[in-house]
């Protein structure tokens, strides 16, 4: 297995992850069903996560559009 095969099945897997602290987090707040500890700080940190990872791919494919 490649490194960068690796890479994106972590990544794949990080998401999955997020994803499901998402859906914990949203059937916390509006069912009776009781609100996890960590998930609202695990959702935060993803969403800042992946922000700045579209930030820099964003930068990077406008860097090598420029360049070339």
């Amino acid at each position: 297995m490649n490194a960068r095969f690796a890479l994106s099945l972590v990544g794949s897997g990080l998401l999955a992850l997020w994803a499901l602290a998402v859906i914990a987090l949203v059937l916390g707040r509006y069912t009776p069903l009781a609100l996890l500890s960590g998930v609202q700080t695990t959702v935060a940190v993803g969403a800042v996560v992946f922000t700045l990872f579209g930030v820099v791919l964003l930068v990077w494919n406008g860097y090598r559009r420029v360049v070339t």
